[in-house]
């Protein structure tokens, strides 16, 4: 129960430490996205490993963004062969053929999450998006990042080439907690920030949205009665406006 409250105390200073330090990066991207937003542009989240979920949380998501969309290779997910990921995260030359596949567009967004920041292939995604035109987010922890080398060949880390950084004030490894006389270190802390960080920035998107006279497009939860035909509504009316949405229709 001990390292139970330790490790709770931990991540709200964590969380707290978000809010102090990376709240006015988080709130200028919330009303730029906002902005591009209403231009037509979607939202891309792409991650590897344990990232991805944090991708995910973008996509399709209760109270999320209708115009946000998760790039989830499975290739680059946990539940296939084990280790998979951990290779092909390693691997150059393979970002820009899956930036194409998702038909990214120049005027569009995309958050990339890498806790080390270390890896070829996140490092590559935001290189070429920037190439591409995208506008380039990254989510990492910087000080694990800058204890590290880097194993792209640029010698860059994702903090490095991204436009915006937003930190998740994370420890070298992720994981937070300590036991005398082990060698090893538990209780990450990389899903719960990143989650967070997410959130905040779909508020303030949404917000933002509002307050400039826009209608938001926010998904509500589809085991709410009525939610359906809700949903219904909002989608067909702004895939008159996004046909990129259409994999929503599928």
């Amino acid at each position: 129960m001990k390292k139970s409250n330790e490790f709770h105390s931990i991540v709200n200073e964590m969380l707290s430490r978000i809010m102090d330090t990376q709240l006015p990066t988080i709130k200028k991207l919330g009303k730029r996205i906002a902005e591009k937003t209403m231009e037509g542009s979607i939202l891309f989240g792409f991650g590897t490993g344990h990232s991805h979920v944090i991708a995910e949380e973008l996509y399709i998501r209760a109270g999320g963004l209708f115009t946000a969309k998760g790039i989830l290779e499975p290739e680059f997910m946990l539940h296939g062969t084990k280790w998979k990921s951990t290779a092909l995260e390693r691997i150059e030359g393979i970002s820009k053929s899956i930036l194409t596949l998702n038909g990214v567009r120049s005027k569009d967004v995309i958050i990339i999450i890498s806790n080390s920041g270390r890896n070829p292939v996140p490092i590559e995604m935001a290189i070429e998006a920037k190439k591409a035109g995208l506008l380039v987010i990254c989510i990492t922890n910087i000080t694990h990042s800058k204890s590290v080398e880097s194993r792209h060949k640029s010698g860059k880390k994702l903090f490095e080439v991204s436009d915006y950084v937003i930190d998740n004030c994370g420890f070298p490894g992720d994981a937070a907690m300590s036991m005398k006389g082990e060698p090893y270190t538990f209780g990450a802390t990389s899903t719960i920030t990143g989650a967070y960080i997410i959130q905040l920035l779909v508020t303030e998107i949404i917000v933002t949205i509002k307050k400039m006279g826009g209608i938001p497009p926010v998904l509500l939860s589809s085991n709410l009665d009525n939610s359906d035909a809700y949903n219904e509504v909002l989608l067909k009316e702004y895939f008159d406006k996004f046909p990129e949405l259409e994999w929503l229709l599928k």
